[in-house]
């Protein structure tokens, strides 16, 4: 038991010694605001945007939850991306039963999340 805390001592000390904030970015993206982008974005299809969506709910949700999150051509298969004004909106395809749903804001130029949306 004594040797299991002084691990996790030792642990804590070497990762808080270290903090993520005092790591340095390159160069390139410093200087120049970050790579370029190509002009008609990073996420150019439906499919990238669900498969982002799906990325971003497996880290959204708690991990022994994460079993009923579904495959990826189980989300290809039951989710949609909508385009609008340079913002894909992933959400389950239209059902014939009531409930709530989960939208996912994602920018078409850089892939940023906008958003998580959870109704019911």
């Amino acid at each position: 038991m004594r040797r299991i805390g002084l691990i996790a001592l030792l642990l804590l000390a070497t990762t808080s010694a270290t903090p993520a904030q005092d790591e340095k970015l390159p160069k390139w993206v410093t200087d120049s605001g970050g790579p370029s982008l190509p002009g008609e974005g990073v996420v150019r299809d439906p499919e990238s945007a669900i498969r982002i969506a799906r990325a971003v709910w497996l880290s959204y949700v708690p991990a022994e939850h994460r079993n009923i999150v579904g495959t990826e051509s189980d989300w290809l298969n039951g989710e949609q991306a909508t385009l609008t004004d340079g913002v894909w909106e992933v959400c389950e395809k239209p059902h014939p039963h009531i409930g709530g749903g989960v939208f996912i804001y994602i920018t078409k130029k850089d892939a940023r999340v906008m958003g998580i949306e959870i109704t019911q």
